[in-house]
């Protein structure tokens, strides 16, 4: 986990000076707090915050395509794991058990939920599977 977070404060430097050459006018406007979760547990950086009139820019969270509190690629994966073996109750502190991570019980339950509608839904829209039919 200590390589992912000098990793990521690095990418945030890269991300600004990216910013700065392909945007006239834009200053910057601070630093925030941006976490997110991982299989590896939570990091933390600060991220540079920059504005032009009319708009604000977090150029690393857009590159990174990440949200604050969000979720990197492979958790939900992990998520979805443990939630179809265990009860959605007890997932939690098995995710703090092997990976150090704390999600909340509803986002686990929403995420496996979604997993398993989205593996019905093509079986929905194929035709049926029943190749024996009766014919008379």
């Amino acid at each position: 986990m200590k390589f992912y977070i000098p990793l990521a404060t690095q990418r945030v430097e890269v991300s600004a000076r990216k910013l700065k050459d392909e945007e006239t006018n834009v200053k910057g406007n601070g630093k925030k707090k941006l976490t997110w979760h991982t299989p590896f547990g939570n990091i933390d950086i600060q991220e540079r915050l920059f504005i032009k009139p009319g708009k604000q820019f977090r150029p690393f969270s857009h590159e990174a395509g990440i949200s604050n509190r969000g979720c990197s690629l492979p958790l939900p994966l992990v998520i979805v794991d443990f939630g179809a073996d265990h009860a959605f109750g007890r997932v939690p502190e098995k995710l703090a058990e092997h990976y150090g991570v704390e999600i909340a019980t509803s986002t686990i339950q929403a995420l496996t939920e979604k997993h398993a509608n989205q593996m019905i839904e093509p079986r929905k829209r194929s035709p049926s599977n029943n190749t024996q039919q009766s014919r008379l």
